[in-house]
């Protein structure tokens, strides 16, 4: 790996604190700017190298695949409801209400849309940059491996929750990018985010 991609790999061990620990009770809009800057230097840098991930095994954009991210973002909601639900009956729910309780005090539009370019721009850095690092280096399961980094850097949160759900997210979304392109874990990244956040928070 070249120094340039060393320094790009490692960054988000040093903006993740600042977004969860930091600016935790500003975290959304932190979040935002960051992965707007890792989202669009990752295009910038590497736009030949993204481009064959985009339509990594659907060469194009048809209902089929659209449907694959809906049933993906469906399946981690199932899952994050259930471990809410879980979370709240063993009394650590607090871990989740403090990340809602942030999200739900702003506007509901302005809401959607920043968890929407999180959501793209966290895919073309995750699982095109991250991701397409260990596929570059022939890594048998490329979409583990990126999600294990992913959850690494969640750690610095001290919320194990947190931790959690990024390694789950990871796992869905990098074998959807893996398996069918960045365009369709995106779709899936975005549609879970709305349906957890916006439309059906899984609260008490």
């Amino acid at each position: 790996m070249s120094k340039r991609n060393m320094i790009f790999f490692i960054l988000p061990v040093l903006l993740w604190p600042l977004v969860f620990v930091i600016f935790a009770s500003i975290f959304l809009y932190v979040m935002v700017i960051i992965t707007l800057f890792l989202g669009l230097s990752t295009i910038l840098l590497f736009k030949k190298d993204l481009h064959s991930l985009f339509y990594k095994g659907a060469q194009k954009i048809t209902i089929k695949f659209v449907f694959i991210s809906l049933i993906a973002a469906i399946i981690l909601y199932i899952i994050f409801l259930l471990g809410g639900k879980a979370s709240y009956q063993l009394g650590i729910g607090y871990l989740v209400l403090n990340i809602y309780d942030v999200l739900l005090s702003v506007n509901k539009i302005y809401l959607s849309i920043t968890l929407i370019i999180i959501g793209i721009m966290e895919e073309i850095y995750w699982r095109g940059f991250v991701q397409g690092i260990f596929i570059d280096n022939n890594a048998t399961y490329p979409w583990i491996l990126s999600t294990i980094y992913y959850s690494i850097v969640h750690a610095v949160t001290f919320n194990y929750i947190l931790v959690i759900a990024a390694f789950i997210v990871g796992l869905v979304t990098g074998y959807v990018a893996f398996k069918f392109g960045i365009v369709y874990s995106i779709l899936t990244h975005i549609i879970w985010l709305e349906i957890v956040i916006v439309l059906f928070p899984v609260l008490p």
